[in-house]
């Protein structure tokens, strides 16, 4: 029997909105557990809401796959996928984020530290 998919970001669980989004990425479950480092059964739990995760390991695939911990959540405020939006509207911070996307989780920590280090600037 093949499964209902759901399209409703809100109405999928965690594991699910993680493994949308890292598939949206174009990540896969290797990749993901290298950038997070655990093990890629990890991630195929965590996708299947077989175990719990902590906080921080939280945060860190929501920032390996450019999204905030609240949409991984509870599918809060996701513009692409709820509203319809001007296409011109957030140019910069789409183009932003596909560079983000490309670097390594190394790359993105650095880049993130040296943005907080200018924004004190």
């Amino acid at each position: 029997m093949k499964r209902m998919e759901i399209t409703n970001i809100r109405e999928m669980t965690l594991g699910g909105r993680i493994r949308y989004f890292r598939r949206q990425a174009g990540i896969s479950q290797e990749s993901l557990a290298a950038e997070i480092l655990v093990t890629k059964q990890s991630v195929s739990q965590y996708e299947h809401d077989e175990t719990d995760m902590r906080v921080s390991a939280l945060e860190t695939i929501a920032c390996v796959l450019g999204v905030s911990v609240g949409t991984l959540v509870d599918g809060e405020r996701v513009p692409e996928l709820n509203d319809e939006v001007n296409l011109t509207e957030g140019f910069e911070e789409d183009e932003m984020l596909n560079l983000f996307r490309q670097w390594s989780g190394r790359d993105r920590k650095i880049m993130i530290e040296q943005m907080k280090a200018f924004l004190k600037f």
